[in-house]
C-alpha cells in the first residue's frame, strides 16, 4: 500500500466564520470600502478581481470575472486575463452586496463631483477617491483598521475568499457549486480551503 506522505505544516488560516460575521460587517459598514469587502466575503472574488471590476460587468445581482488588475508593488499596475478559463465566470451575489454597492456607486458619484476635472474616469467600481486604479497596499491600511474596530485577529485580505468557501461549504453548498464560484481549476483547491 501507498504510504501516505507526510501533510507539510501550513500556517493557520483565519477566516471570518459565521459567529464574526455581525462584527466583522458592522465594523467594515463604517469603512469607504465597505462594498468591496461585500465583494470578496460574499461573491469569494480573488482581490485582483474584485479591484478590475467596472460598474459593466455588474448586471442584476450578478458580477461577469474577466479580467483581474495586476500590481507589481509599487512600480506599474496593468489589467490581465484572469487566472484560468475556469476563473472567468459569472457570480451571483446576496442582497447585503447587491445594497453595498449601490451605496457604493452614489458615494463614488459625490467623489466625482468632488474631484472636478481631476477625476480618473475608467469606469471602475472599485477607485481611489479620484477615480484611480486602487493599489493592493492602500486596501491593507483600510482592512487592518476594519479587523481592529471588529476586534477580530489578524488576516489576509484573502482570507475573506476562504471565508467565503468555509461559510458556503458550512452551509451544506455542494463542493462542485463552491469550487465553480471561486473560479478553482480543481476541486482539490477547494477542498484544501477547508481542510
Amino acid at each position: 500500500s501507498k504510504k501516505a506522505l507526510p501533510r507539510t505544516e501550513r500556517e493557520e488560516r483565519q477566516t471570518v466564520g459565521v459567529e464574526a460575521m455581525g462584527a466583522f460587517l458592522e465594523a467594515a459598514k463604517e469603512n469607504r470600502l465597505y462594498a468591496y469587502w461585500c465583494v470578496l466575503l460574499f461573491g469569494g472574488l480573488r482581490p485582483s478581481e474584485a479591484l478590475a471590476l467596472r460598474w459593466e460587468d455588474i448586471r442584476g445581482d450578478t458580477v461577469q470575472v474577466n479580467r483581474v488588475l495586476v500590481d507589481v508593488e509599487r512600480r506599474e499596475m496593468y489589467f490581465a486575463p484572469p487566472k484560468s478559463k475556469k476563473s472567468r465566470r459569472a457570480v451571483v451575489l446576496p442582497a447585503v452586496a447587491i445594497e453595498a454597492l449601490r451605496e457604493h456607486r452614489r458615494r463614488q458619484a459625490q467623489e466625482r463631483v468632488g474631484a472636478g476635472p481631476g477625476w480618473e474616469d475608467q469606469g471602475l467600481v472599485f477607485t481611489t477617491e479620484v477615480g484611480d486604479l486602487l493599489r493592493q497596499d492602500n486596501t491593507r491600511w483600510h482592512f487592518r483598521n476594519v479587523l481592529k474596530a471588529a476586534k477580530l485577529p489578524w488576516m489576509r485580505i484573502y482570507d475573506l475568499r476562504h471565508s467565503n468557501a468555509s461559510l458556503l461549504l458550512a452551509a451544506g453548498e455542494d463542493l462542485k457549486v463552491v469550487s465553480e464560484r471561486l473560479g478553482h481549476s480543481t476541486l482539490a483547491l477547494t477542498a484544501d480551503v477547508n481542510a
